[in-house]
Order: structure tokens, then sequence, then C-alpha cells
């Protein structure tokens, strides 16, 4: 978990530096969503295998990996799981 948000912090300063050309809002925004999406796939992984029946986890550890899925991506999460109803704004037709 460390070494996820330890990467989440560094694509967040890199986006950052890269997008420092651009206006303020803009730049804070393109590096909060790079640095989102550096633990959007590790968040996917977590929930997918701690639903995986075939993999036989027992209750408390699909329950532990489902929170830490949570605690990196909860949108991720609310998605795979189906608890997210709500449109995703400036995402059409996906």
């Amino acid at each position: 978990m460390e070494r996820i948000i330890a990467r989440v912090v560094e694509v967040h300063g890199l986006a950052a530096h890269y997008a420092a050309d651009l206006p303020a809002g803009d730049a804070a925004d393109a590096a909060m969503r790079q640095a989102v999406a550096a633990a959007a796939p590790a968040a996917a992984t977590l929930q997918l295998i701690s639903s995986d029946d075939a993999l036989g986890l027992p209750p408390a550890q699909q329950m532990y990996m489902l929170e830490r899925a949570a605690e990196l991506d909860l949108a991720v999460v609310e998605d795979l799981t189906g608890a997210n109803t709500m449109p995703v704004y400036g995402v059409e037709g996906q």
C-alpha cells in the first residue's frame, strides 16, 4: 500500500511539473487526474480478486482486500460493484 501511495505522489508531482505552463486550475486538475489514474488499476485489481469466488478466499480476507481497494480509489470500486449509479460528468457513453 505504501509503495502505491508513493507512486501516486510521484505521478502527481511529475504531472504538475509538466502541466506547469497551463492555467493554475487546469494544471492542478491534470496533475490530480494523473495521480488518481496511477491508483485506479491497483484498486480495480484488488476489488476483482476480492470478489473472485474461484480463489476461495475467506470472507475476512475478501473484506480486507475490498477495503484496501476502496482506500485507493472508491469510485473505481463503486463502479465495479455496481454501487455507483450516478453519471460521471464529462464522460459520455462509456
